[in-house]
C-alpha cells in the first residue's frame, strides 16, 4: 500500500509530465517495433546515424528526450515513420478505405454482382433486385 508521502508527490506531478512520459514510452516503442520489422539492430541504427551504440541505448531506454529532429533521422535510418499525426492517419485511413472499396468494385465486378449507395454498401445481384441482399461487412 503506498504511502501518504507518495501519494503526496504524485498528485504534484504536473499533468505535462506525465503525458510526456506517456508519448515518449509511445515513440520508443515505436522505434523498438520498427527496428524489429525491419531486422536492424540497436548497433546497426547506430552506424546508421553516426553515433555510439551506448548512446541509441540510451535514446531507447527512456531516459533521453529525443527531439523531432532526431526522430526525423531515425525515421529516415529505418525508412518508416515514427510518429504519426491524427491528421495523417485519418487520411491514411480513408485512403485505404477508398483503395479497398475500388478492389472490392473490381471484384464485385467480375462476379457481375454491384454495390449500391442507397442500401449503404450492401452487395446485390443486379441492380433491381433489391430483396436479396447480404452486408457488405
Amino acid at each position: 500500500m503506498p504511502s501518504k508521502f507518495f501519494d503526496q508527490i504524485e498528485k504534484e506531478v504536473p499533468k505535462y509530465l506525465e503525458i510526456f512520459a506517456s508519448k515518449s514510452l509511445d515513440i520508443i516503442e515505436q522505434i523498438h517495433l520498427s527496428l524489429a520489422e525491419s531486422g536492424m539492430t540497436q548497433k546497426d541504427l547506430a552506424s546508421s546515424l553516426g553515433k555510439s551504440e551506448s548512446e541509441i541505448s540510451k535514446w531507447l531506454s527512456g531516459g533521453h528526450n529525443i527531439t523531432l529532429k532526431t526522430i526525423a533521422k531515425i525515421e529516415d535510418a529505418l525508412n518508416d515513420e515514427i510518429i504519426v499525426t491524427p491528421k495523417k492517419a485519418s487520411e491514411r485511413f480513408e485512403l485505404i478505405r477508398y483503395e479497398d472499396r475500388l478492389k472490392l468494385k473490381n471484384i464485385l465486378a467480375d462476379k457481375k454482382l454491384h454495390i449500391h449507395s442507397r442500401t449503404k454498401g450492401r452487395i446485390h445481384k443486379n441492380r433491381d433486385d433489391f430483396s436479396k441482399f447480404k452486408p457488405l461487412f
